[in-house]
């Protein structure tokens, strides 16, 4: 099993409205995607809000602020065919950009499906 089924991780909770950002999780196994927000795993001696802030400058390469805590989830699940068990601290954040909430669509339509 994977140690990085088995550990606490952080995600952030970033909204536009009635929109959360959340990122595609396929899993070929099972022959779904799911979603998730972004986020990752707490390091050792790094605190969850620490987390969401650093790991959303190492995905999306922008900065957040104001995390704060919302609760934790208990996940239990199967993925690629493994079991798993995480805590998961939640976190909503904000952009420290505000421009980045008005970001035009992404064209032309379907780019998305055929990078993915």
């Amino acid at each position: 099993m994977s140690r990085d089924l088995d550990r606490a991780i952080a995600i952030a909770v970033l909204r536009r409205g009635d929109e959360i950002l959340v990122s595609e999780v396929p899993d070929p196994t099972k022959r779904i995607t799911g979603w998730r927000s972004p986020g990752g795993g707490i390091e050792f001696g790094e605190r969850g809000a620490e987390t969401v802030v650093r790991e959303i400058d190492e995905e999306l390469g922008v900065r957040v602020e104001d995390p704060r805590y919302l609760g934790t989830i208990e996940n239990i699940f199967t993925f690629l065919g493994g079991a798993g068990h995480q805590l998961v601290r939640v976190y909503a954040v904000r952009f420290q950009d505000s421009q980045l909430y008005e970001r035009a669509p992404l064209y032309p339509d379907g780019l998305l499906d055929l990078i993915h």
